[in-house]
């Protein structure tokens, strides 16, 4: 496994709850993206990372503010990291 795939997960984990909390299905959520079904079931099940340019496309796609879903994942991606020191 990569050396930071925990950081990589805690980010996936944190937009699969944005997208529960906002009650949309993986297949909606998808074509909200324009991506197929199969690549979001790969970023939810920690298969594949999720870009940067993609947490932007993330935010429009959950109706979040982008700043605020940036700083929700820098927030995660910090806790992540202060864990494994």
């Amino acid at each position: 496994m990569p050396k930071h795939s925990h950081v990589r997960d805690a980010v996936a984990l944190m937009l699969l709850a944005e997208r529960k909390r906002r009650k949309i299905t993986q297949k909606e959520l998808a074509n909200r993206l324009g991506w197929d079904a199969n690549s979001l079931w790969k970023l939810e099940r920690f298969e594949r990372g999720v870009q940067v340019t993609e947490l932007y496309e993330f935010a429009i796609a959950l109706g979040i503010e982008p700043s605020k879903l940036f700083a929700d994942a820098v927030a995660t991606i910090e806790a992540e990291i202060s864990k494994s020191k």
